[in-house]
C-alpha cells in the first residue's frame, strides 16, 4: 500500500463554496528536494564536515523557529514524539573543539600502547572520519526533518490566510478539534489527540440538534474499548496520516447531501445506521464466537472507514486460555453496551419515526444477557480464588527454599569479607561447583517464582474481565426502568 502523503507533499483541506457546500482540495508544500539533496551530498562526501552542513544550512535558511511541535516523519500513534528543533548552528571553533575531545579522550585510552606512532594515528584518524561521518548522519537527519516541518508551517500559515477553508489536515502533537456549523440543527466535529501511543484518536462526531448520531455501528463492531468515549463518537478512524483523506471527503459528503433537506437526510442516516447496529446486534445474540472470530482475523493494514481493532497480542493469548469467558464477555458487552443509546434513539424518533419496537427488542436482547452473565462471573471469580490458593502455596514453597539457602548466602558472605570485587566475582565460580545444593535451591526459587509471576498474569487478566463483566450487569439494571417508558411496547 502507497504511503500517504498528507502533510508532507500536500495539506488536504476542505473549502466552502458561494452555495455553502464544501470541496476538498490540496494545498501544495514547497519542495525540499534541493536543500535536503546538498545536505545528503555533504554528508555522503568524505571531504565535507558537519561544520560545511550547518555553514550551508544556516546560509539557506535564517529559523526564526526554534522547535515545531509536528509529528513528521512519525505516525499518530506513536508516542514521546520530540520536539522538531532546529539543528545547532556549528562554528570552525566548534568543530575543532570537538576534534580535539576525541583526540584527547584517544591519547587517554592509548597511554601505555605498545603500538607505533603510526598505526595509531592511522587509528585516530579513522576514529576521527567515523565521528564526522556519524555526527553528519545526525545532522543531515535533524536538518531535513526540520525544512519539511518548516515548509509545513509556511503552508499552514498559506491556509489560515484564507477565510473559504474550513478545515486542513493538521499535523500536531496533541489535542485537536475543529468544529463546523452546517446549520441551526447539524453541526460536524472533528477531533484529534496525535503522538500518544495507545492513547491516541482520530475522531469525527455529526450531531443533530446536540444528539451524537450514527455512532451504532462504531458500537457494534468495535471490540474493546471505554463506553464513555464511544458516547461522543460517531467515526472513529486510525491514528494514521491516511485517514484525513477518509474523514475530510466523509464530511464534505455529509454537508453537501445534507444541504438540500436537513431533516430527510439526517433521517435517512440514522435509519440506515441503527439497521446496521441491529443486524451487528442479532449476529452477536445468534453466534457471537463466530462474529469474534471476525474481529480476530482482520489484519491492521486493512483499510477501513470506520475502526474495527484486530485482537493484540494479549488478547490473543486470553483468547487461547479463555475462550467461552470472552465470547460471553464480547457478547456482554455489545449488547449491554446498545442499552446506553437507547435515550439517543428515543430522541432521535422527531426525525426517524417510531423506534420502539427496535427499542422493545433491544431491550429483550439485554434480558436474555442478563441471565448469561451471573454464571461466568461466578466461574472467573472461582478461579481467580483457585488462582490466588495456588499463589500462597508457591509463596510458602520459595520462603521455604529461601530460608535454605541463606545458610550458604552467609556462609558465603563470611568467606568473601575481605576479598576485593574481582576476587568476589572469581570465588563465586568456585563457591557454586563446591556447593552444588546452593545452586539447586537458586534454579528451584528463580522457577517458583516464574510460576507466581505467570499466576499473578493469569489472575490479573481475570480481574480485568470479571470488572468488565460487573460492569455489563450493572447496565442491565436500567432495562426495568426503560420498560416502564410509555413509548415502549408491551
Amino acid at each position: 500500500m502507497e504511503k500517504s502523503q498528507v502533510n508532507e507533499k500536500y495539506v488536504l483541506t476542505l473549502v466552502e463554496n458561494r452555495d455553502a457546500t464544501l470541496s476538498v482540495k490540496r494545498m501544495d508544500i514547497p519542495s525540499s528536494e534541493v536543500p535536503i539533496a546538498e545536505l545528503e551530498a555533504m554528508a555522503e562526501n568524505p571531504n565535507r564536515t558537519v561544520y560545511d552542513m550547518s555553514s550551508y544550512f544556516y546560509s539557506v535558511f535564517t529559523p526564526k523557529v526554534k522547535a515545531f511541535t509536528f509529528c513528521y516523519p512519525s505516525e499518530y500513534n506513536d508516542s514521546y514524539i520530540d520536539n522538531r528543533s532546529v539543528p545547532k548552528e556549528i562554528s570552525y571553533a566548534d568543530y575543532v573543539k570537538g576534534v580535539k575531545e576525541i583526540e584527547t579522550t584517544f591519547n587517554a585510552k592509548h597511554r601505555f600502547s605498545k603500538e607505533s606512532i603510526e598505526v595509531l594515528k592511522l587509528k585516530l584518524d579513522k576514529e576521527i572520519i567515523e565521528a564526522n561521518h556519524s555526527a553528519k548522519k545526525e545532522y543531515l537527519n535533524k536538518a531535513s526533518i526540520y525544512i519539511k516541518c518548516l515548509q509545513l508551517s509556511e503552508t499552514v500559515k498559506k491556509i489560515q490566510e484564507h477565510d473559504e477553508i474550513k478545515l486542513y489536515s493538521r499535523d500536531v502533537v496533541g489535542y485537536s478539534t475543529y468544529t463546523h456549523k452546517i446549520n441551526d440543527d447539524i453541526t460536524v466535529e472533528l477531533r484529534t489527540n496525535f503522538g500518544y501511543g495507545s492513547a491516541a484518536y482520530f475522531n469525527l462526531a455529526v450531531k443533530y440538534k446536540d444528539i451524537v448520531i450514527l455512532p451504532y455501528s462504531y458500537l457494534v463492531h468495535y471490540y474493546y474499548a471505554n463506553m464513555k468515549s464511544l458516547m461522543a463518537c460517531t467515526r472513529a478512524y486510525r491514528p494514521l496520516r491516511e485517514s484525513w483523506d477518509a474523514s475530510i471527503a466523509f464530511i464534505a459528503d455529509f454537508v453537501n447531501q445534507s444541504i438540500a433537506d436537513p431533516r430527510k437526510f439526517v433521517g435517512e442516516y440514522v435509519i440506515k445506521e441503527v439497521e446496521e447496529m441491529m443486524k451487528g446486534l442479532r449476529a452477536i445474540m445468534d453466534n457471537p464466537a463466530e462474529v469474534q472470530s471476525r474481529i480476530k482475523d482482520l489484519t491492521s493494514s486493512e483499510i477501513r472507514l470506520s475502526v474495527i481493532r484486530p485482537f493484540n497480542k494479549d488478547e490473543f493469548i486470553m483468547m487461547e486460555t479463555m475462550a467461552d469467558e470472552l465470547t460471553i464477555l464480547f457478547k456482554a458487552e455489545k449488547i449491554t453496551g446498545s442499552l446506553l443509546f437507547v435515550e439517543s434513539l428515543k430522541q432521535l424518533q422527531e426525525v426517524c419515526g417510531d423506534m420502539s419496537a427496535l427499542i422493545d427488542e433491544i431491550l429483550s436482547m439485554n434480558k436474555g444477557v442478563k441471565l448469561e452473565i451471573p454464571p461466568v462471573l461466578n466461574s472467573v471469580r472461582s478461579t481467580i480464588e483457585t488462582f490466588k490458593r495456588e499463589e500462597m502455596n508457591l509463596e510458602r514453597q520459595i520462603k521455604f527454599k529461601e530460608n535454605r539457602k541463606l545458610y550458604f548466602d552467609k556462609r558465603k558472605e563470611r568467606l568473601q569479607a575481605k576479598m576485593t570485587f574481582a576476587e568476589k566475582i572469581a570465588h563465586d565460580k568456585i563457591f557454586r561447583e563446591k556447593n552444588p545444593l546452593y545452586v539447586k535451591l537458586e534454579e528451584e526459587i528463580n522457577e517458583l517464582n516464574q510460576k507466581v509471576y505467570n499466576l499473578q498474569d493469569k489472575i490479573q487478566k481475570r480481574e480485568r474481565v470479571e470488572e468488565r463483566l460487573t460492569v455489563c450487569l450493572k447496565r442491565t439494571g436500567s432495562i426495568e426502568e426503560y420498560k416502564k417508558e410509555e413509548h415502549v411496547s408491551e
